[in-house]
Formats: structure tokens, sequence, C-alpha cells
């Protein structure tokens, strides 16, 4: 069984399996959250993942956090965490950086990719945090060194305000996840960074009418959302990505029936709430772990300002008076700041 490293950002991950579409699922995952093969002789986390003709069961005294459609649960014992499947366990020692998974012949099959992508991902979206670097569900744009984070549902126009800047220019470096971590000192008055946690797009294969460009390529589908595809930006706007950058601005994006779009502050209060929505604090539940996250989610809203991006027609009549309303209110931000 051999070993091989993946490095994202300052982490790195040995993975090993032995069985070639283990070895294969876990590989994909990885690069696909933005992770790049390593020399390393050395590890922060170690994920094994191993074919069983019998699955272990969960311990009868773990704690249900969720289910998933696709069939998994994840629970926990303490910080010892169990993604468990019919046909597979994967159990996750956080604080010594390990998962270890034991799957069964019926997942490793074509049609079960998705269930064997996401008994991988889980495993590395925990062991992160245990590593002090969070998931946030947000787009992430960059202007001139500064960060804009767009968080958001599905059907807030966050997929189409993120296009727009892009295609005006803007750097990028997700327009899904980040992940978050506290810098070791303050840096022109910003604690935290945020870091690329997936490099490509996620987008409906409608948006074509409103970016035409989109059309000029086969794009694969998305893992998890046929309607979606997965689109890599440095093909349409090449660079334009960057790997990380201090937030300035936070907007919570909404589509309003209205002729011009426009912003509205918001209370840091309710940011901070929908971050930690947004954050999937409860993931984790241990009290040490959710303390940390908290608080660096607080240290975030004390360097950015927050504002509520209300998308009116010309979103898509005049996409630029969306980009020049934004612009704007980064620059003011970072006048603030």
């Amino acid at each position: 069984m051999k070993t091989v490293h993946y490095r994202l950002h300052d982490k790195v991950f040995a993975l090993r399996a032995d069985a070639p579409v283990l070895q294969d699922t876990m590989e994909e995952a990885l690069r696909y959250k933005g992770a790049q093969p390593a020399d390393a002789t050395a590890a922060d986390m170690d994920m094994q993942y191993v074919q069983a003709a019998t699955i272990p069961e969960m311990p009868t005294e773990a704690a249900l956090i969720t289910r998933s459609p696709e069939g998994l649960t994840v629970a926990h014992v303490e910080d010892t965490y169990y993604v468990a499947h019919a046909d597979a366990l994967v159990v996750i020692d956080a604080p010594a950086g390990t998962a270890q998974a034991h799957v069964g012949a019926p997942l490793l099959t074509e049609a079960q990719a998705l269930v064997r992508f996401y008994l991988v991902t889980i495993g590395v979206v925990i062991l992160l945090r245990y590593q002090e670097r969070y998931g946030l569900h947000t787009a992430a744009l960059v202007r001139d060194g500064a960060g804009v984070l767009l968080v958001a549902q599905s059907g807030s126009g966050k997929s189409t305000t993120t296009l727009n800047l892009v295609r005006a220019g803007w750097q990028h470096l997700s327009d899904d996840t980040v992940l978050l971590r506290r810098l070791p000192e303050a840096v022109e008055g910003a604690r935290v960074e945020a870091l690329s946690f997936r490099h490509d797009f996620c987008v409906k294969h409608e948006m074509v009418a409103q970016f035409p460009a989109l059309g000029a390529h086969a794009w694969p589908s998305s893992m998890s959302d046929p309607t979606k595809w997965r689109v890599d930006p440095e093909v349409l706007y090449p660079g334009q990505f960057v790997p990380r950058c201090r937030p300035r601005l936070v907007l919570l994006p909404e589509i309003v029936d209205a002729p011009a779009s426009r912003v509205e502050p918001m209370r840091s209060a309710t940011v901070l709430q929908h971050l930690s929505t947004q954050a999937g604090a409860l993931l984790t539940p241990r009290p040490h772990i959710v303390r940390k996250h908290l608080g660096l989610l607080s240290d975030l809203m004390q360097q950015v300002t927050c504002l509520r991006f209300l998308a009116g027609r010309d979103a898509l009549t005049d996409p630029q008076a969306s980009v020049t309303l934004i612009g704007n209110a980064l620059q003011e931000a970072q006048q603030m700041a």
C-alpha cells in the first residue's frame, strides 16, 4: 500500500488505499479541494481507506450530528468522529489527525462515486477543523488585495454576482467555499485570512444566457448536481486566481424586484449568526472546537464591514452597475479599516 502526499496551503495529507478506486477517489477529492501533490516525509493528517468484506459497527454510544440524503450518518464520541454508511465506516481520530475507513465492495462502483467522495471530504473537513482551518460556504473575490465574501444560500444571486465581478477583472478564490484561519499576528488590522478551498466554479447550465463564454467549452458535470457544470475559471479568466486574501467586506446578497441594485448596512450580530450557519460549526460540536470556531468568526467581524447586497434587475441588464456598487463599498470598507 503506497503513500502519496498532498499539500493544501500549509497542511499536508498522507493518503493510503489498498484498492485503485479508493486511491483515485481520495486523490480526486483532495484535488477538488485545491490540494496539490507534494514531496513530503511528514504529514499533518493521515487518511487510510481500505476495502473490507465486513464493515465495523459504529459505537452505540455515539451521538448523532447529522444525516445526509446519500445515506451517510455523522456521529461522535468526544473527539472521535464516525461517518457511517450501510457499506462503510470512517473512524476519525481528530486530535491525532487520522481517518481510517473500511469500505465495502458495493461502494466501489461508478454509481457510488458521490458517496465515496463524501466519505473522504467529510473526513477532510473534520480533520482541518482540529488544525484550526474552518470551512465557510461563501464566494470570495479580491480587488487590490482586499477580499469580499459573498455569503448566501442558493438562489440569492451569489453566482451571478461572482461571475460579474470575475468577468470585470476581479481576482477570485472560490465561488462556493473557503477556509478561514487566524493569522499569528495582525496584518494591517486583519487577524483572519481566507484560503481557497475549491478552485473550480459550479455553474447552472442556464447561466450561459448571461455569460455566453460558458457555452464555448465542454465542461464536466458537477459531481453533486448534474444541473451544474464544473467550470475551470482559469480557462475563461486566466491569471485571476489567488490562493488567499484578507477579507474587508462581507456581503449577503438577495434578489429583489427593483430596477437598481443597492447596499444597506447590517448588524454584525445578525451577520455573525448567518456566518455560523454557513460555517457548519456544529459538524464538530465539541465545546473547545466550537469556542475556537466562533471566536475566529468574531475576530472576522472586527475587520470587515457587513452589508446586505440587494440585487435588482440591473444585475442582469447592466452588470457593470453592480460591479461599481460593490467596488465602491469595498473601497469605503478599506478606508474604515
